[in-house]
C-alpha cells in the first residue's frame, strides 16, 4: 500500500527532509467555528454613553437595554440638557410646583420620545420627580435612569 501526503511527513524518520503539508480542511473548519463564535457574540445594539464625571451614579442589577434618547444630567449643582446648562439645583428645590419652567421651555420644542436621566446618587427624589413631571408635560413618553451596573 502506498502512503501519500501528511502521513509520509509524520512517519518519516528525523532528519529525512520530508516536507510538512498541513491539512487545509481542518484549518478551515477551525476558522469557520471561530468566525461563527465571534459573529454570534458580537453586539451592535446599545448606545455608547459616557457618564458625566461630576455625577456619581446609583447602582443597580438590571439587564435592560438602553435606547437612543435625550440626555438630561442632574448634577449636585445644575441640570443640563445634552450638556447645555438649563437651571441650577437651588432654583429647582426652591420651586413649589412640580413643573420646572426653564426645563419645560428647553424640552417643549424637542419632542423627544425618550429621556435618559443621568442623576447623581445624592440628588433627592423630589428633584428627579420634578424633572420627570416637567418632561412628561413637554411631551416625553418614556423615561430611563442611567445606573452603574453591579454584577
Amino acid at each position: 500500500m502506498k502512503r501519500t501526503g501528511i502521513s509520509q511527513a509524520r512517519t518519516a524518520p528525523a532528519g529525512a527532509g520530508g516536507a510538512f503539508r498541513p491539512q487545509l480542511t481542518s484549518l478551515i473548519d477551525v476558522m469557520v467555528i471561530l468566525l461563527v463564535f465571534l459573529l454570534k457574540n458580537f453586539s451592535v445594539d446599545g448606545q455608547l454613553i459616557t457618564p458625566d464625571p461630576k455625577i456619581s451614579l446609583p447602582q443597580s442589577t438590571t439587564d435592560a437595554e438602553l435606547h437612543p434618547a435625550l440626555n438630561i444630567h442632574i448634577r449636585p449643582d445644575m441640570i443640563l440638557v445634552e450638556q447645555e446648562p438649563v437651571m441650577s439645583i437651588e432654583k429647582t428645590g426652591a420651586e413649589e410646583e412640580l413643573l420646572l419652567a426653564d426645563l419645560y421651555d428647553e424640552l417643549r420644542d424637542r419632542r423627544e420620545e425618550g429621556l435618559l436621566i443621568h442623576a447623581d446618587r445624592t440628588i433627592p427624589f423630589e428633584i428627579i420627580k420634578k424633572v420627570m413631571h416637567t418632561s412628561s408635560k413637554a411631551g416625553v413618553e418614556h423615561f430611563s435612569i442611567l445606573v452603574e451596573q453591579v454584577e
